[in-house]
This record gives structure tokens, C-alpha cells and sequence, in this order.
């Protein structure tokens, strides 16, 4: 957990002429937010897509899955606002909430990140799955 977040400007670097983009979870996107300046120092222009939906949620399908609904506080209370976080980091920051204002922002952040400034998206999600993601569940023990 964490590891796509903190890879993203590596693979910027090992392909210059590619646009980085990654979609990452809101938990992993806060394990690791400390690189954040470092982006910003380097001029890495990189873009990570926070899928906020204020939990853990794929320790929360581990327990709703495979320990019988059994919760123990995946849940988010406090959810820090992930765009401000972003400038103040001297990134580029937008939350989007608007499904329709999913394509702009996202040329927003492209567009920042060709003058190497770094971007963050946070994409404020819907808590929900499809039935069919928890097959993945499977080695539990429960079909």
C-alpha cells in the first residue's frame, strides 16, 4: 500500500516523453504524501488520481468479505482536502467532484505538468462496489 503514490515520479523519469498519470486510493495516497516537495522540487510533472471514498476500502472489503462483515474502522472521519494539501506543496491541486468536470481537470493537470509543476486530483468517489470485485476475495475461504 502506498507504492504506486511514491513510484509515480520514477516513472516519469524512465520515460520522459510519456505522460504520468497514476490512480491511487485515498489511504495509500496519505501513507505517502510526502512527495509531494520532492515533485515539486524536481519539477517532476506527474499527476496522481486520488479515488477518494473516505476509507480504506480495500482493507473494508477484506472485512466485509472474508471476516464475516466484521468492521473495525476503515472508515475515514477526518479526510484531509488532498488539492489544498497539493499547493501547498507547490502542486497543482483540484478536487472534482462533477463527473462532467473529469476531462477538464485532468488537461488542467497535463497541462501543469508539462511545465513540470506536479498535479493532484482528488476525485471525491462514490463508496461502492460491483459484486464481482469481491471474487478477488475468493482466497478467504468464502465463495
Amino acid at each position: 500500500m502506498g507504492f504506486a503514490a511514491s513510484a509515480l515520479p520514477v516513472a516519469r523519469q524512465v520515460y520522459p516523453e510519456r505522460a504520468a498519470v497514476g490512480f491511487v486510493g485515498d489511504g495509500s495516497f496519505q501513507m505517502m504524501m510526502h512527495v509531494l516537495p520532492m515533485a515539486a522540487e524536481y519539477r517532476f510533472g506527474v499527476t496522481w488520481c486520488v479515488l477518494n471514498d473516505r476509507a480504506l476500502g480495500s482493507i473494508r472489503d477484506i472485512q466485509e468479505f472474508g471476516m464475516s462483515n466484521r468492521i473495525i474502522d476503515p472508515d475515514f472521519g477526518v479526510q484531509p482536502d488532498f488539492a489544498r494539501i497539493a499547493e501547498a506543496c507547490g502542486c497543482y491541486g483540484e478536487q472534482v467532484v462533477d463527473p462532467t468536470a473529469v476531462d477538464g481537470a485532468i488537461a488542467r493537470a497535463l497541462a501543469a505538468n508539462e511545465t513540470g509543476v506536479p498535479a493532484v486530483l482528488d476525485f471525491i468517489v462514490v463508496r461502492a462496489r460491483m459484486q464481482q470485485t469481491y471474487e478477488h476475495y475468493t482466497f478467504y475461504g468464502k465463495s
